[in-house]
């Protein structure tokens, strides 16, 4: 049996801060919300190009319903985005996809040491190099080049 993660996505439809006696309207805000928490941003573009990228992200999404119910979190999740005053109602969606399998991570020690075998083997390129070039040349002095006669 396949294991799911489900999730909700909000268009929450807000009010500007009153200028004057006239109150505005304020952005549209996107609240996503899964198993990881939730995210709150300004929507920028068009509502379908989110609902494009969460699809490619393999989330499937329902049919969307519109309320004006005020839900306590959903108005202090909004309170965080610039030149929002309060929520007017939104446009709830149900998400869901098949939950990806997350493959347990080996402990770091494992990955860091090397097989007992390889400790005791030098590097390929010590075992190459003959014993007159590991000593290092006296640093000013050049050895004379052949001459290409």
């Amino acid at each position: 049996m396949d294991k799911w993660e489900y999730g909700y996505l909000y268009f929450v439809q807000t009010t500007g801060k009153p200028d004057k006696g006239v109150i505005p309207p304020g952005p549209t805000v996107v609240v996503v919300a899964d198993r990881s928490g939730h995210t709150c941003a300004p929507l920028k573009g068009r509502r379908l190009e989110v609902l494009n990228d969460l699809g490619a992200a393999g989330w499937m999404i329902s049919d969307g319903y519109w309320t004006c119910q005020h839900v306590r979190w959903l108005c202090k999740a909004i309170k965080s985005v610039e030149g929002v005053e309060s929520m007017t109602g939104y446009w709830q969606f149900f998400m869901r996809r098949p939950l990806a399998e997350e493959k347990p991570k080996p402990p770091a020690e494992e990955k860091s040491k090397p097989p007992a075998e390889e400790k005791s083997k030098p590097p390929a390129e010590e075992k190459s190099k003959p014993p007159a070039e590991e000593k290092a040349e006296p640093s000013g002095e050049e050895k004379p080049k052949p001459s290409s006669t």
